[in-house]
């Protein structure tokens, strides 16, 4: 089903085109096309991020994936939006327990830089697992103490650095 996003767009072209035909381009048509250029250009540097984002953090994985494959283009998103493309996109890798693609996804958020303190602490969390499943201890560890120097308020997040800490240290 369209974004709504999508619907204003394909409704501005094609008022435009019945108003150009009409009434040439000085007869409002103008403004419709304009409308649809913006709101083209607004979709591709937003992308359907936040709503992919918000269903990630209500637990319907299904939804987020069907919402992200949407960005079509992630290189022309905002570098912010861009960030939690990759970050929803290494969480669901992530739960599919794909960990090279999520490892990659969520350094890639990381380099970018997450907005959200709590967000940044729980992507590296993630990559710093990643490496202890896969047995590269000194990344993890690396990763891990990234992770403990952020200031976020999230206990569980708290709990699992701690929990690999200790985990880090019986190796």
């Amino acid at each position: 089903m369209p974004s709504f996003r999508t619907i204003l767009i394909f409704g501005s072209l094609v008022l435009g085109a019945i108003l150009h035909t009409k009434f040439g381009l000085g007869g409002g048509a103008l403004i419709f096309y304009i409308n649809a250029l913006w709101l083209t250009v607004i979709h591709f540097i937003l992308g359907h991020v936040w709503s992919a984002y918000n269903a990630m953090k209500k637990g319907d994985t299904t939804k987020a994936g069907k919402i992200i494959n949407q960005t079509t283009f992630p290189q022309l998103l905002i570098p912010r939006n861009r960030a939690y493309y990759y970050f929803v996109k290494g969480m669901l890798h992530l739960q599919q327990k794909d960990l090279n693609l999520a490892k990659a996804d969520l350094n890639q958020a990381v380099s970018i830089g997450l907005y959200r303190p709590n967000d940044q602490a729980l992507a590296l969390l993630n990559i710093a697992h990643i490496h202890f499943v896969q047995k590269n201890t000194e990344e993890s560890r690396r990763y891990m103490l990234q992770a403990q120097e952020i200031e976020h308020n999230d206990l569980m997040i708290k709990e699992h650095l701690s929990k690999l800490q200790t985990s880090l240290q019986a190796r």
